[in-house]
């Protein structure tokens, strides 16, 4: 499978028109799926980025505070913006569940959008995680060793989890993402020095063993880019 370089934030699928859309440490770019030519469409140095694309948008955030903004996916190099929101922790996700569009700042909150182009708000939830998916009627976030979970979208959260990791200390900041079937996959560093793959069918309540996916040069590296693409999830 071909590797997307320099993905370290996010990755999207835009799927009109076959292209992928990244985030990275020099800003914003769309490519092609045969990614032979990148184009960039927003410049944000020290991109720590939550990236999400749905209908006909896509919206992007720079970690830590800062402005939430959204762009018609048919006019990728025009953003606006959706306000301002609080946020300690610089990295983590994004993921709608058709209703709101949620961004996983790690502290203090969670920021919430009513789609598809509310006032970004933080919502409730404290400390609910930086890796962050919705799925089965839930907000689920990863949160150091722990996994919680929101049944009102984002105004609390409980703990489901707190150990998904096992005997190893997580590093740097975990990816999710469901394929809309019942499977939920985490992609997370651990002290172990290997990023390893653990998924879920039933909410977390019990969690698969670690698979190792391949070894980690430095673990203080980030994975943050994981989507399911409708046939395989993509890291």
């Amino acid at each position: 499978m071909m590797r997307l370089c320099p993905i370290k934030y996010g990755v999207k699928i835009v799927p009109s028109s076959g292209r992928w859309l990244v985030s990275s440490t020099s800003g914003l770019h769309v490519a092609d799926f045969d990614g032979a030519a990148w184009t960039n469409v927003l410049s944000e140095f020290s991109v720590t980025g939550h990236l999400y694309t749905t209908g006909d948008y896509a919206y992007f955030k720079r970690g830590g505070t800062g402005a939430l903004r959204y762009a018609e996916l048919s006019d990728l190099t025009t953003w606006t913006s959706l306000g301002s929101v609080s946020a300690s922790g610089t990295s983590g996700q994004m993921d709608s569940d058709g209703t709101y569009l949620y961004s996983s700042t790690g502290y203090p909150a969670l920021v919430r959008v009513t789609l598809p182009f509310g006032a970004a708000t933080n919502s409730g939830a404290s400390s609910f995680g930086y890796g962050i998916v919705c799925d089965s009627g839930s907000i689920f976030g990863v949160e150091s060793n722990d996994i919680n979970q929101s049944t009102d979208s984002g105004a609390t959260a409980s703990q489901v989890n707190g150990s998904y990791i096992g005997t190893n200390s997580p590093i740097g900041d975990p990816a999710i993402a469901a394929n809309g079937s019942g499977r939920i996959v985490a992609f997370v560093n651990h002290s172990g020095g290997v990023l390893v793959s653990k998924y879920t069918d039933d909410s977390f309540a019990t969690i698969s063993a670690d698979t190792i996916a391949e070894a980690v040069s430095s673990q203080t590296t980030a994975y943050r880019s994981l989507i399911w693409d409708g046939s395989y999830f993509v890291g």
